[in-house]
């Protein structure tokens, strides 16, 4: 039961159920019930174990109960945050940092927003490369989070536009891709990237390669792009590259 200013959903589905002594596995990062090669069904993915540590940031917790062949119940109980949302254009006093997060997929976009925010940062959003030079050059932000595959104008021209631009070049850029592979570094840095992080990523390792990025540490180029040069070279390929 919910106290008072807390918030409480419940989510009940009709399906193969889950046993018991399987609840706690559900919460963890990419988790698969059945490991075999016959499995019929995928693993757990992301959203429970970034559901979960969300629903902790509010103070509260979430929650399975579930038989076997018998259907499941997530609930899910949390502080309701007290702070409405904030025009960052318009925000006066200490200003924390503020976190351009460029994302063309909304709930991506809104999960990154909604963990940088509950993490202390300001956020702006954008939702293409055109919008993310503009809200760039108006909000001047700390930090950018790019996606590398974006409508109108991919993140790798965005990327080189801002770097090229004396107002912006010195805001770091950390690009976001769903591609692992070396040349995917390689373009990111020669564009001009900062860091590069391959999605899907945990909120909380992404806010944390924030942190170090604004306190000027070097990123492990083992898991990141290594890091350019405010003058950084354009990358020679010009076309649309999908990241």
């Amino acid at each position: 039961m919910a106290r008072a200013g807390m918030v409480a959903i419940a989510v009940r589905d009709t399906g193969v159920g889950i046993p018991e002594a399987d609840h706690g596995k559900v919460f963890e990062d990419f988790r698969q019930l059945d490991s075999s090669p016959a499995r019929g069904y995928g693993g757990t993915g992301l959203g429970l174990s970034i559901c979960r540590r969300l629903a902790h940031m509010l103070g509260g917790n979430i929650e399975l109960r579930a038989a076997h062949r018998a259907g499941a119940r997530h609930s899910l109980c949390a502080f309701r945050p007290a702070r409405d949302a904030v025009d960052v254009t318009t925000m006066t006093g200490p200003a924390k940092p503020l976190v351009l997060v460029v994302e063309d997929y909304q709930d991506a976009r809104e999960m990154y927003a909604a963990y940088l925010q509950f993490s202390g940062y300001r956020v702006a959003e954008a939702t293409n490369g055109v919008e993310a030079i503009d809200k760039t050059v108006e909000l001047m932000p700390d930090i950018i989070l790019m996606d590398l595959a974006l409508p109108r104008m991919d993140g790798w021209e965005a990327t080189r536009r801002l770097k090229m631009d004396e107002r912006t070049r010195h805001i770091p850029i950390v690009a976001l891709t769903g591609h692992a592979l070396a040349g995917h570094a390689e373009g990111a840095r020669q564009a001009g990237c900062d860091s590069f992080v391959t999605k899907p990523c945990l909120p909380d390792a992404l806010v944390a390669e924030i942190q170090r990025m604004l306190s000027g540490s070097a990123p492990d180029s083992a898991r990141h792009g290594p890091r350019a040069s405010p003058g950084a070279p354009n990358n020679p390929k010009r076309g649309h590259t999908t990241g």
